[in-house]
């Protein structure tokens, strides 16, 4: 008996990817850096980082919207019933 391998989606998983590596860098910046930048190194590395994740959760969820909508779309019976997209769902009133 064989499992199926389940397919992981990285795209959604970018901002956190995104805010765990800035936290690696920010382990090694404070590792490595002299005593004096190790202040600013960080405060610029943790700001860097959140406004990066930041910008991924926003094109993340553009482009999840825009998934919802094609399959609200493609769904769609006729032309002259509009469609109102919810979250995960497709009516028609």
């Amino acid at each position: 008996m064989t499992l199926p391998t389940p397919s992981i989606e990285y795209f959604l998983l970018c901002p956190m990817l995104i805010v765990f590596g800035t936290a690696v860098v920010g382990v090694l910046a404070e590792a490595f850096l002299p005593r004096r930048i190790r202040y600013p190194a960080q405060v610029t590395i943790a700001l860097g980082g959140l406004i990066a994740a930041f910008v991924a959760v926003i094109e993340v969820a553009n482009r999840l919207r825009r998934r919802v909508a094609a399959q609200c779309w493609a769904r769609w019976p006729s032309t002259d019933r509009p469609c109102s997209c919810k979250a995960r769902s497709c009516s028609w009133p």
